[in-house]
C-alpha cells in the first residue's frame, strides 16, 4: 500500500491522511454518524410526541455520550435550538447530554497525553459559577424556599453552556470542528425552516414536527423558542457565524453557507426583534470591517437611515394591525415598563451593592421596586442590569474579567474563525441589551459551541506539541 500522504479537506481547513491514521478517522466517521442517529432518533421522537421513545432516546444518547463525548457532542450540536421535552423537568435534557459530554471527557483524561493548560479566562468563568451557586440556596441567601426553584434553572442552563463550552475545547484538540460546527449549522437551518414554516403556515409532516414547536402566539415568528426575541438571538448568532464561516471557506462550502445565511435572515425578519435587528446588523458591520472599515461605516450609516424611516411600518407589521389610540397607550406601556425595569435594577443594586441580591431571582425582587410596571414585566430584560442588581461589584467584575480575557485570547487566534467568534461575541452584546442572555442555553449554544473552536488549536497543533 503506497504511504503518500493526501490531503482530506474539511470545509475551511485541510487535514493531513496517511493509511497510518485511518483507523482514527474512522473510528471518528462513525461516532459522528452514531451521534447524527441519535439526534434523528430523538427529534422525530419529540416532534411526534412518543414520550417514551424520547426517554429511551435521552437515556441512551446520555450513556453513548459518556462512553464517546465525540458521537454526544455530533449530537448536542444538532438538537441545541431544539425545543426540550418537558417530560423530565424539572431536570433538563440539555442539561443531561452537556453533563453526560463532560464527564465521558473526564474520563478520558487519564488516557490522554496532550497536555492541559488552565486559561484565568477559565478560572474566572467557573468561579462565576460556584459564586452564583452559593447564593441560592435558601439557607445561604435567606430567599424564601419557593425561589429556590427557579434559581437553580436558571443556573442550571447557564451551567450548561459552560459544560459544553468545556467539553468542546477539550474535544477539539482532538477532532476538526468543522464536523461539530456543520452539524450545529444543519440543527440551525432546521430550526430557522421549523419557524419559518410555522409563521406562513406551511408546515409539512405537521403531526411528526409540531411537539418541536412551543405555543407563543401567532402573530411574531417563535418556532422551538419560548419567546420570539430568543429565537432571533439564536438566528442573529447563527447568520453572523454563517457570514464569518462564508469569508474563509472554500468554494463548496460558500454554496452552503450562502443559503443559510440568507433563510436565518429571513427568520430574524420575522420574529420582530428590535434587538435581534441590531444585534445582526452590529455583527454584519464589525464582520466588514474587518476587512474594510469604510464599507462597514457606510453599511452602519445606510441601515441607520433605513431604520428610521421604516420603523412605523415595522411596528404596525409587529402587532399585525394598525394601532388605534388605545392600543397605542398600551404599547407605549409596556415600553415604559422597561425604563421602570432598569431603574428597579439600580435601586435593587443600591439596596446590596457588594454581592447582589442573589442568582436568578430579580423577578421576584423587582416587583417591589417597580410599582405598576411589575403588572406588564418582572424580568430585567437585560443581562448587564440583571448581573448588576442580581450580583453586584462582584459579579460585574467577575464577567467583565471573563469577558475581557476572552476577546484577548479571541484576537490573539490563528483560528480562521476567530473573526466570526468576536463578531458574534459583538452581537451577543447587543443583544444582552434587550434579553437575559446568559441564563438561556437554547440561545446562547452556538456562541458557546464556535468560540470553543476559535480558542482550540485543534488536532495537528495537538500533534505538535505531543511530539514535541
Amino acid at each position: 500500500m503506497s504511504t503518500q500522504t493526501e490531503r482530506i479537506r474539511f470545509g475551511m481547513a485541510t487535514h493531513e491522511w496517511t493509511p497510518s491514521n485511518a483507523r482514527p478517522i474512522v473510528a471518528m466517521g462513525a461516532q459522528v454518524t452514531l451521534g447524527i442517529m441519535l439526534a434523528m432518533t430523538y427529534l422525530l421522537a419529540v416532534g411526534g410526541r412518543q414520550d417514551q421513545i424520547a426517554l429511551v432516546a435521552i437515556a441512551v444518547s446520555a450513556a453513548i455520550a459518556v462512553v464517546s463525548p465525540v458521537a454526544g457532542l455530533a449530537m448536542f450540536a444538532i438538537i441545541m435550538p431544539m425545543q426540550e421535552t418537558d417530560i423530565l423537568m424539572p431536570v433538563r435534557v440539555n442539561a443531561i447530554i452537556a453533563g453526560a459530554i463532560t464527564l465521558g471527557c473526564l474520563l478520558r483524561l487519564p488516557l490522554d497525553r496532550s497536555p492541559l493548560k488552565v486559561h484565568p479566562g477559565i478560572v474566572l468563568l467557573l468561579g462565576y459559577v460556584v459564586i452564583s451557586g452559593l447564593s441560592v440556596p435558601p439557607v445561604l441567601s435567606g430567599h424564601p424556599p419557593e425561589w429556590t426553584g427557579s434559581a437553580a434553572d436558571e443556573l442550571l442552563r447557564l451551567s450548561t453552556g459552560i459544560a459544553l463550552f468545556l467539553s468542546a475545547t477539550y474535544l477539539f484538540r482532538l477532532i476538526p470542528y468543522q464536523i461539530v460546527l456543520g452539524l450545529a449549522l444543519a440543527g440551525a437551518t432546521l430550526a430557522a425552516l421549523l419557524a419559518v414554516g410555522d409563521f406562513f403556515g406551511f408546515l409539512p409532516f405537521e403531526g411528526q414536527l409540531r411537539g418541536l414547536l412551543s405555543n407563543f402566539g401567532p402573530l411574531r415568528a417563535h418556532g422551538g423558542f419560548s419567546d420570539p426575541n430568543y429565537l432571533g438571538e439564536y438566528m442573529a448568532l447563527a447568520v453572523v457565524f454563517a457570514l464569518g464561516a462564508l469569508a474563509v471557506a472554500r468554494r463548496p462550502m460558500k454554496l452552503l453557507l450562502a443559503p443559510i445565511a440568507i433563510l436565518g435572515f429571513v427568520c430574524i425578519v420575522v420574529t420582530f426583534s428590535r434587538g435581534a435587528y441590531l444585534a445582526v446588523l452590529v455583527g454584519v458591520v464589525v464582520l466588514i470591517s474587518t476587512r474594510n472599515r469604510a464599507v462597514a461605516l457606510v453599511v452602519a450609516i445606510v441601515a441607520g437611515i433605513l431604520a428610521l424611516t421604516l420603523y412605523p411600518a415595522f411596528l404596525d407589521a409587529r402587532i399585525g394591525v394598525a394601532l388605534n389610540p388605545h392600543e397605542a397607550l398600551a404599547l407605549l406601556r409596556s415600553e415604559s415598563s422597561r425604563a421602570d425595569l432598569a431603574a428597579a435594577a439600580f435601586a435593587i443594586f443600591a439596596s446590596s451593592p457588594v454581592f447582589g441580591i442573589g442568582f436568578g431571582v430579580f423577578h421576584f425582587v423587582s416587583p417591589s421596586f417597580a410599582g405598576d410596571s411589575a403588572a406588564l414585566a418582572t424580568y430585567s430584560h437585560n443581562q448587564f442590569l440583571n448581573i448588576l442588581a442580581e450580583q453586584g461589584i462582584v459579579g460585574v467584575l467577575l464577567v467583565t474579567g471573563i469577558a475581557v480575557l476572552l476577546m484577548v485570547a479571541l484576537a490573539k487566534s490563528r483560528s480562521p474563525l476567530r473573526w466570526a467568534a468576536l463578531a458574534m461575541g459583538a452581537t451577543y452584546l447587543v443583544l444582552s441589551l434587550f434579553i437575559n442572555s446568559t441564563t438561556s442555553f437554547q440561545g446562547s449554544s452556538l456562541l458557546w459551541l464556535v468560540t470553543a473552536a476559535a480558542l482550540t488549536p485543534g488536532p495537528e497543533r495537538t500533534a505538535q506539541v505531543m511530539e514535541a
